[in-house]
């Protein structure tokens, strides 16, 4: 077997007959098997790669060598199965060592999904992205991945964190580390929309509204013109307006919110009849039902007195302009990254990209955490199973808080709980899955140093979700109850269904149907959290009464709508309303 043979992504190029290679580069294949591939797969410059195999021969140290490589050392445990792609040279700073060692995948296939992540990410933004790429663990299950689908991200957080520049328009919410996937991905599509806009618009907010923003009847035409505005005007609406996105920026069309008192009371669509003339193409209040009268005639007294009603003439983009100006928009971040991406990209490209990625994350099951995610409870009868000294448990934990630092210790080892030693191995639990996954995925490493620290002989942790065990107090019978306190009088849950059903358009069969549109959805769960909030039913009564539910349903309801309630306002005010108005149902 030669050494090339080693490598599936070099053994169908080259073979050691193809050139006599020392017996120390030879050696590499086997000490160091990343090193080796990428000095065979022409990975960095020819000067460097020639001063490499110079220090080889000369039999310099692996730490010397791949030092002056700028290849982290903790790499070396990537094994030759999984060197499958090209990667682009990358100049890592010595700080990454430990940091990336600690995610290395075990398995190969994962492991080599990993190393092109990471080496591409490096490469298209920066180290810190690429140390956060590789903390995610479930995009690199053993189907094969296509690097690709990262570009969007990367961009986003390249670009984020140069604000300056030609994008400084449509800066949103920066990119950080301590972002998970999913809030990635969401942060991403939000800024390649804007992208979309301003490359195909000319502007970010769009300055061509083809009519002038103004009054009439009580009631004011406010031009949407950024994705903010947009989303803004959906929720308060409960309608689809995200989707027309493509029209807008298109010049299909364009739309304004009609207020009254600062507050949305109906959306309004401008588009061009056949024959050029600008016309009211749609007029809907919330929920997609017909708007009042009133706000229909005060819509044609503002457009009658526009001067552009005829001969509107939209600038159209077509595609590859818009992805010309992206290519130039974009040369600042090829030169700062020694992108290899000299082909035009496009942002209807990007956003397919970052549609697949969020396939992928999403469909991926979470991979097995070597020593550390255990879903049964910790085995308490092991062979030489020993409880943990609390005095130890005790300057373990002063150890994790002086090495992490009072808020992370705070903040994630609060409810950690020792349970004992067996064989060298500590068994701990917290009662939450999301803390065990956190834990593992970040601090398990540091858990393991300080229950060495104080315990020699601990070599290894193994954390496991232990949920609580919770005891219901007894309850007295409700007619005792209401004897004893008093029994005030409260609306009846068919009282909320009914003022749900009204205030929403929706039939009381929709509303505890299994039907999952997100305006049922909405309505579902605030007539949920009105019914925990207003009524003394207990949560599997109403989740029984709202179609046969579940209590954890009706809790997840209940959380949603208070997280709504704490960041809307408006939303806030309007279950405020549902609220006054149930209670003077209440003797009805």
């Amino acid at each position: 077997m030669t050494a090339f043979s080693l490598f599936p992504g070099l053994a169908r190029r080259r073979t050691d007959a193809d050139f006599a290679l020392p017996p120390r580069i030879v050696d590499l294949a086997q000490t160091f098997p990343l090193l080796f591939y990428m000095l065979a797969s022409d990975s960095g410059s020819f000067a460097r790669r020639l001063e490499i195999v110079r220090l080889v021969e000369a039999g310099r140290s692996l730490t010397e060598v791949a030092a002056a490589y700028r290849l982290p050392m903790c790499l070396r445990r990537i094994q030759a199965e999984s060197c499958r792609v090209p990667l682009p040279w990358v100049d890592w700073s010595p700080a990454v060592v430990n940091q990336l060692g600690n995610h290395i995948p075990e398995d190969v296939d994962e492991a080599a999904n990993w190393l092109a992540a990471v080496f591409h990410v490096a490469r298209l933004c920066n180290e810190e992205f690429a140390l956060w790429v590789a903390r995610q663990r479930m995009l690199f299950s053993r189907t094969p991945l296509d690097t690709r689908l990262l570009t969007p991200v990367a961009l986003y957080a390249w670009h984020s964190a140069n604000p300056q520049g030609p994008f400084q328009s449509i800066n949103s919410t920066p990119w950080s580390p301590t972002f998970g996937l999913a809030r990635s991905i969401e942060e991403a599509d939000a800024w390649l929309i804007r992208l979309h806009m301003l490359s195909y618009c000319g502007s970010y907010p769009i300055s061509d509204t083809w009519l002038e923003p103004g009054s009439a009847g009580g009631f004011e035409f406010v031009a949407i013109t950024t994705y903010e505005q947009l989303m803004a005007e959906r929720v308060v609406m409960r309608n689809c307006l995200h989707t027309y996105v493509d029209r807008l920026i298109s010049g299909a069309c364009r739309l304004f919110a009609v207020q009254c008192g600062g507050r949305s009371v109906a959306t309004l669509e401008i588009d061009t009849s056949a024959h050029g003339h600008l016309r009211i193409a749609q007029l809907k209040g919330p929920g997609n039902v017909k708007a009042p009268d009133e706000v229909h005639a005060a819509a044609q007294a503002w457009a009658s007195r526009q001067k552009r009603r005829q001969g509107h003439a939209s600038r159209r983009v077509t595609p590859s302009q818009a992805a010309a100006r992206l290519h130039e928009w974009t040369q600042g971040w090829r030169l700062a990254t020694s992108s290899d991406h000299t082909s035009t990209l496009s942002t209807t490209t990007l956003r397919e990209l970052l549609a697949l990625l969020k396939r992928r994350s999403s469909s991926s099951v979470q991979p097995p955490l070597v020593n550390a995610v255990r879903d049964a409870q910790p085995p308490a009868a092991l062979p030489g199973f020993t409880p943990l000294a609390p005095e130890d448990e005790t300057r373990i934990r002063t150890a994790l808080r002086t090495r992490l630092g009072h808020d992370v210790f705070a903040g994630w080892f609060n409810r950690l709980a020792f349970h004992g030693y067996a064989e060298g191995t500590v068994h701990a639990h917290v009662p939450v899955r999301f803390l065990q996954r956190w834990i593992s995925a970040h601090y398990l490493e540091d858990l393991r140093i300080c229950c060495a620290s104080v315990r020699p002989e601990l070599h290894t942790v193994e954390l496991h979700y232990q949920p609580p065990a919770f005891r219901a107090d007894p309850q007295p019978p409700a007619e005792l109850f209401a004897a004893l306190h008093g029994d005030p009088i409260r609306p009846r849950i068919e009282q909320i269904l009914a003022l749900v059903s009204e205030r929403y358009q929706l039939s009381r069969a929709d509303i505890v149907s299994e039907r999952r549109h997100r305006h049922v959805v909405r309505a579902r769960q605030i007539g949920i959290y009105l019914a925990r909030q207003l009524t003394a039913r207990s949560a599997p009564e109403i989740g029984r009464r709202f179609g046969g539910r579940d209590h954890t349903t009706v809790l997840h309801s209940v959380r949603r709508i208070e997280h709504l309630i704490a960041v809307d306002p408006q939303f806030r005010a309007e279950i405020e309303e549902l609220c006054q108005a149930a209670m003077r149902q209440r003797l009805q």
